[in-house]
């Protein structure tokens, strides 16, 4: 193998296979500005937020935080419906499942200074799902309808300028609400700056240098 093509193949494995994840929406749950007031995401009562990407995305995860208002109770399984549309057409659909395994852990903190009413957060995997750049919906709701079990989606933001949600599944009708608790994480390609990435080829130069001059 020629120089060039060690150094080439070098950069390729260096480089080709670094990936991170990374934030793509940050509406994330603030202990420090615990929204009150509750809206419901439950059956056909599902809450959508709309949330905007600038670059295509490959998504690896959804996390929201919500909880069970006002008894508590948590049924005995979980199943959340998430559905993600390009526009607030109830047709332009382009995720849609049914989530019975993911990650459920307590924050440690109340809604309302309520007891009963645990502020959870929920991480759905979701990898596989690809997203090219533009506004979305997204709506995700507890299917599990039993008397005690009223699931909310804590908010995050009340401020009319971020976002516009609906609180009535198909409608979509806007309002000023604010945003919900949510973050989406995507795999990136992780990009070096021009400086360390002239290092490192320096690097990979002088060691395939010295390869050859072991060699001979």
């Amino acid at each position: 193998m020629n120089l060039k093509k060690t150094l080439l193949l070098l950069a390729f494995i260096v480089f080709g296979g670094n990936a991170n994840a990374g934030l793509i929406v940050d509406q994330s749950f603030n202990p420090a500005n615990i929204i009150t007031g509750a809206n419901f995401s439950q059956g056909s009562s599902s809450i959508f937020d709309d949330f905007t990407i600038l670059d295509a995305a490959n998504v690896q995860e959804i996390t929201m935080w919500g909880g069970y208002w006002t008894s508590g109770v948590q049924p005995a399984s979980f199943d959340f419906r998430i559905q993600i549309r390009s526009s607030a057409n109830a047709s332009d659909v382009v995720f849609d499942a049914l989530v019975t395994a993911f990650n459920v852990s307590d924050t440690g903190f109340n809604h309302n200074n309520s007891q009963f009413a645990d502020i959870l957060r929920f991480d759905f995997n979701v990898a596989g799902l690809m997203l090219n750049a533009g506004r979305y919906f997204i709506g995700i709701s507890s299917q599990n309808t039993l008397n005690g079990t009223n699931f909310y989606w804590q908010r995050t933001d009340i401020s009319s300028l971020n976002g516009n949600i609906s609180a009535f599944g198909n409608n979509l009708t806007t309002s000023s609400w604010g945003n919900h608790a949510l973050a989406i994480s995507s795999t990136t390609a992780s990009v070096p700056e021009p400086s360390s990435f002239a290092v490192m080829m320096l690097g990979l130069f002088g060691f395939v240098m010295r390869k050859k001059i072991l060699s001979k």
